[in-house]
């Protein structure tokens, strides 16, 4: 595995919070609680540079940035509009690529929701989505195509 030195972006006192929070995994209240003060650490300013202007960094960036090429397979997208984590603009902006690319997506926009709750706000869509594409129903697609 490739791992890129995070002692090039991250103040030294950060490192171990960063860890910590990325390996974590948000699929339950409690778990939500204790990632909140894990991440208490990383609220202030932890970054020593700015990532997209390191060449190593924006290079994995730009080769993993997800919408350059057909996904493979239908995509279901879940967003809540109150999601200030991963904005909405920039999930329609991926959504758009990857229509743009011929993958049928379907997106939907869950208003007032948290990037917190959306999983499970959108559960029984995305399962009901899931059976109808191993069903064989057709597709549906906001694309347009």
């Amino acid at each position: 595995v490739y791992r890129l030195p995070l002692d090039g972006v991250l103040a030294a006192n950060a490192v171990a919070p960063f860890e910590l929070v990325a390996s974590s995994c948000i699929q339950s209240i409690a778990e939500l609680l204790k990632l909140s003060q894990v991440e208490k650490p990383l609220q202030r300013i932890f970054l020593k540079a700015d990532p997209t202007t390191l060449p190593v960094w924006r290079e994995i960036m730009e080769r993993n940035t997800p919408g350059q090429a057909p996904a493979g397979a239908p995509v279901f997208i879940a967003q809540g509009t109150g999601d200030v984590t991963v904005r909405p603009a920039i999930t329609l902006r991926f959504a758009k690529q990857l229509c743009a690319a011929g993958t049928p997506v379907m997106l939907t926009q869950l208003k007032g929701v948290s990037h917190s709750r959306i999983a499970e706000k959108s559960a029984r869509q995305a399962i009901k989505w899931m059976a109808d594409r191993f069903a064989g129903r057709p597709v549906p697609s906001d694309c347009g195509h």
